[in-house]
């Protein structure tokens, strides 16, 4: 399967019995649009900061949530074509 979004966001520090720090990370992988516009509400919705990653080739761009809504086709959708007869 291959996973074309991410969303991830800190959730806050934490420092281990060493004294090294680390950042919290909530990270969910996804292969639709409408699943990373999801993901990203839900975490909204925690008071977190997400970033929505999308994958374009080998690289992972960060892109915002209306670029996100703009990918999103509801499953199903049917497209009409009108064909030109000259």
């Amino acid at each position: 399967m291959v996973f074309n979004y991410i969303v991830k966001s800190t959730s806050g520090i934490e420092i281990n019995s060493r004294g090294e720090i680390f950042e919290k990370v909530e990270k969910a992988s996804l292969t639709y649009p409408q699943d990373a516009v999801l993901i990203y509400n839900e975490h909204l919705q925690k008071n977190l900061s997400p970033i929505i990653l999308k994958r374009i080739g080998k690289h992972w761009v960060e892109i915002t949530l209306e670029q996100a809504k703009a990918d999103y086709r509801p499953i199903g959708l049917k497209r009409a074509y009108k064909i030109q007869v000259v």
